[in-house]
C-alpha cells in the first residue's frame, strides 16, 4: 500500500466524518462511486486530482494542497536537513546520528525512486562526514553515494552530470586526496562549473584557500578565503573560516589576532566541540610558530 495515499485517505475520511456524511452522501453530491471513495480513504488507489477538485468544493479546503503536502513531505525533510546543513560549520569526526536516521527512515519507506536516492545519497555522505582519520573508508562510501542511481565516471569527470548534492560529495572526495597538487585541480574543476548555489561556492572558495595555503601561494589563498567569507557572512561568520583567514595572515605577516579573537567568539556562540575545535588548532599553532599569539 501507499504510505501517502493511506495517510491522505485518512484525512479524507475523518473531513468526511467531520462533515456527518456517510460515503453514499458524499458520492451522491460528488458523482464519485463508493467504491472509488472507499479505496481513496483506504489508500488502495492513485489519488486523482480532478476528484480532488470536486470534493474540494464540497468541503471548502483544497485538497491538492493538502494532498501534495503530504506526497512532499519526504522531500520537504531532506530539504531541512541540506538547509541545517548549510547554516553551520560540518568537520569530519562529528556525529550526525539524528540526520542518518531520519534519512534512512526516509530511503525505506519511499515509494518515489528519486527521493529514496537522494535521501540515501545525503545519509552516506552524512556518514561520510561521521569518519575522521579512515580515508579509505570514506572514499568507499563517497564512491557509493556518487554511483547511487548513475554510474558516476571519475576518469572523465566532465562526461557526468551534477546536482548540488554530487557537488558536496566530489568536495568531500578532496579530503581524502594527499596530494596538494590534485586537490586543487578537482577543486577547481568544481569552481568551473559554475554552481549557483551561494552556500556551496562559499565552502568551495574555503577548500581552494586552504589547498593553495598548503601549496605555498598565501596571496591567492587570502583572496579565495576572502571570497569564502564574503559570500558567507550573508548569514552568518564561519568560526573555521575566519580561522583559517587568522593563519593566512599570520603567514603573510598581516595582522591576524582580530580574525582570530572573532574566529574564537563565533565558534563559542555556535558549537561547544567547534569551540574546543579551534581553541586546539590555535594552541597547536602556538607550539609550532612561537611568534604566534593566541587572542
Amino acid at each position: 500500500m501507499n504510505e501517502k495515499n493511506y495517510k491522505f485517505g485518512k484525512l479524507l475520511k475523518n473531513l468526511r466524518q467531520q462533515n456527518n456524511m456517510n460515503q453514499e452522501e458524499l458520492s451522491h453530491r460528488s458523482f464519485i462511486n463508493v467504491k472509488t471513495l472507499s479505496n481513496m480513504e483506504n489508500g488502495k488507489v492513485d489519488i486523482d486530482l480532478d476528484k480532488l477538485e470536486i470534493l474540494s468544493e464540497i468541503f471548502n479546503i483544497d485538497l491538492v494542497e493538502e494532498y501534495l503536502n503530504i506526497f512532499l513531505e519526504d522531500s520537504k525533510i531532506i530539504d531541512s536537513i541540506v538547509d541545517n546543513l548549510n547554516s553551520k560549520d560540518n568537520v569530519a569526526g562529528f556525529s550526525y546520528a539524528d540526520e542518518i536516521e531520519t534519512l534512512f527512515q526516509i530511503e525505506n519507506k519511499t515509494f518515489r525512486k528519486l527521493i529514496r536516492n537522494k535521501a540515501k545519497k545525503l545519509r552516506l555522505f552524512f556518514e561520510n562526514m561521521q569518519i575522521k582519520d579512515d580515508k579509505e573508508k570514506r572514499k568507499d562510501i563517497i564512491v557509493e553515494s556518487l554511483n547511487t542511481g548513475k554510474t558516476f565516471d571519475f576518469l572523465d569527470l566532465d562526461s557526468n552530470t551534477y546536482d548540488s548534492l554530487d557537488c558536496r560529495l566530489l568536495m568531500n572526495y578532496t579530503q581524502i586526496i594527499d596530494s596538494y597538487d590534485n586537490k586543487l585541480k578537482l577543486l577547481l574543476f568544481l569552481e568551473n562549473l559554475k554552481l549557483n548555489d551561494t552556500n556551496f561556492n562559499s565552502i568551495l572558495f574555503h577548500n581552494i584557500a586552504v589547498s593553495y595555503y598548503n601549496l605555498d601561494q598565501s596571496k591567492i589563498a587570502l583572496e579565495y578565503m576572502n571570497k569564502a567569507i564574503d559570500l558567507n557572512s550573508k548569514k552568518r561568520s564561519s568560526p573555521i573560516m575566519l580561522y583559517m583567514k587568522s593563519i593566512i595572515l599570520y603567514d603573510l605577516s598581516l595582522e591576524y589576532k582580530e580574525v582570530a579573537q572573532l574566529a574564537i567568539e563565533e565558534a563559542k556562540k555556535t558549537d561547544e566541540n567547534l569551540y574546543s575545535l579551534i581553541i586546539e588548532k590555535y594552541k597547536r599553532k602556538s607550539q609550532h610558530q612561537k611568534n604566534f599569539k593566541i587572542p
